[in-house]
């Protein structure tokens, strides 16, 4: 009777170890592997390696973590960059010009509505929803851009390099919703 107790408790053991270990992945920091797969399927790749070098702290999340504090830099990256565009455009001269600067920083306002959707679908794990709201705070940035090159007006570097790094921002969590189980 005692040996048959002993094999019940291994293997209630054994059971409860498998449960562990298969349900741990679900919790797990983000891999190397999983940062390269990440980094090489944005359109800037040295733009996220260099995020993740220069923030260990997030390689100690794992993916859905990840994409939490992404999209809160992507948001606090989209209010440092409409108030950028706010202060240069009052420092222009011309109407036309100032105008187009006022209708960018107006479109850098709107990437920040789709951020509070994106994270409720995070949390409902709905992947699609989340890269479609992404997506869409993606597009209002290019929007801005698209605003002066209709007219052909060079943006200012400063501004065009700030888009560019919230598109490169964007693109990260936006790569991660692909990787997410649905």
């Amino acid at each position: 009777m005692g040996v048959c107790f002993r094999n019940k408790i291994w293997v209630a053991l054994f059971v409860v170890i498998f449960f562990i270990s298969s349900s741990a992945r679900l919790s797990l920091a983000v891999t190397k592997a999983e940062i390269n797969t990440i980094c090489t399927g944005t359109p800037n790749p040295s733009f996220c390696f260099k995020l993740f070098k220069s923030d260990p702290h997030i390689t100690n999340l794992n993916l859905t973590g990840l994409v939490k504090v992404l999209i809160k830099y992507a948001h606090d990256e989209s209010l440092d960059t409409e108030k950028i565009i706010q202060l240069h455009a009052e420092s222009i001269k011309d109407p036309f010009i100032k105008k187009q600067y006022s209708l960018c920083s107006n479109n850098f306002e709107y990437t920040l509505v789709p951020f509070d959707s994106a994270l409720k679908y995070l949390a409902a794990k709905d992947p699609h929803s989340l890269n479609v709201n992404i997506a869409a705070a993606m597009t209002f940035a290019e929007t801005c851009k698209d605003v002066f090159e209709e007219f052909h007006i060079k943006l200012d570097p400063q501004i065009l390099m700030k888009i560019n790094d919230f598109q490169d921002l964007c693109s990260i969590p936006l790569m991660i919703s692909t990787m997410l189980p649905k």
